[in-house]
């Protein structure tokens, strides 16, 4: 008879299984912040068991009216100083399909962007389809990367750390006013 092997877990590198979990759990972190979020403004929701480009329904008050959002979640990297002059800024990262900002003219899905951070509050920007376009197209002529899924826009968020706050698409485009504006759903909340 042989000798009985132990088995040895598999060792994980810095490889394509590592990124893929980060990312799967900063997905996870942003939709919870989001849920936590909308659970204190006083909307009902729900979540679809398959993911077709819908992370939440929200629903009012009466379960009447409902919209749908889809969630793009990023951590930040360190703290950086600005080249224009803004001050001390955190970057985050999202990645958005184009085929989905492009035809966000007959879109009624809403997009929540979650800046998560470790060492401070989260901030969620809260967009219609055609407003994300509109402040991505403003940057972005045409999608900068491809996927299993097709082309996407990839965009940098610039979150300013001094007074007063501000959030920039790409250091170019302020959207400092969608931070928090759950109103555009148009809901009554419970």
């Amino acid at each position: 008879m042989g000798k009985a092997r132990r088995m040895q877990p598999e060792k994980q590198g810095k490889g394509r299984g590592n990124r893929e979990s980060k990312n799967l759990s900063t997905e996870r972190a942003g939709q919870f912040a989001l849920f936590s979020k909308l659970l204190t403004l006083g909307y009902n929701f729900s979540v679809p068991e398959i993911d077709w480009g819908v992370d939440v329904i929200v629903f009012d008050s009466n379960m009447e009216e409902y919209r749908k959002i889809q969630v793009k979640s990023t951590r930040s990297s360190r703290e950086s100083k600005s080249r224009r002059g803004h001050g001390h800024y955190k970057k985050y990262t999202i990645s958005v399909q184009a085929n989905r900002i492009d035809n966000a003219s007959h879109s009624n899905v809403f997009y929540v962007i979650v800046l998560l951070s470790s060492t401070d509050e989260s901030v969620f920007l809260v967009f219609t389809a055609g407003q994300l376009k509109h402040a991505i197209k403003q940057v972005k002529k045409s999608p900068t990367g491809i996927n299993g899924i097709g082309p996407r826009y990839s965009i940098n968020i610039y979150k300013y750390l001094e007074s007063p706050f501000k959030v920039m698409i790409e250091d170019q485009v302020e959207v400092t006013d969608r931070r928090d504006a759950f109103d555009v759903l148009g809901l009554n909340r419970g």
